[in-house]
């Protein structure tokens, strides 16, 4: 765990950057992992960061939560339950849920080849793309 902290000309203290870097085995997933919280000089947060050390970090604005979560359509990768532990630093949690997030989608792959269809869309025999046909 580290912190940074950023000044600019007109304050002395702009913002604080609370890291962790996340200790696991070489095989696991979650290896080079970084999460962290960008504070005000209030304390309040302003952003989060996660990512790999060495490959990207992202920045997201804000905190999501309050007024700007209840804006968010339900679909909004923002408010997946495991990126919300990822970022609550509660790794075990995130991982747990991913797999059962990756389970879903491969049951959901085996009911189409079985002959689901999806109903809202049909499948475009010219194009081979789905289109909406209405219904939602």
């Amino acid at each position: 765990e580290g912190t940074i902290c950023g000044a600019d000309a007109r304050n002395w203290l702009s913002w604080i950057v609370v890291i962790h870097f996340v200790i696991c085995c070489f095989a696991s997933s979650m290896g080079y992992s970084v999460h962290g919280t960008v504070h005000d000089k209030s304390g309040k947060t302003v952003a989060t960061l996660i990512g790999k050390w060495d490959e990207s970090l992202h920045y997201v604005n804000g905190d999501n939560s309050g007024k700007a979560k209840e804006k968010l359509p339900r679909t909004d990768s923002r408010l997946r339950p495991d990126q919300r532990h990822l970022e609550n630093g509660e790794y075990e949690l995130a991982n747990s849920e991913k797999l059962r997030l990756e389970q879903r989608q491969r049951q959901a792959s085996r009911m189409q080849q079985m002959g689901w269809k999806p109903r809202w869309f049909a499948r475009d025999k010219e194009t081979e793309m789905y289109r909406y046909i209405g219904g939602y």
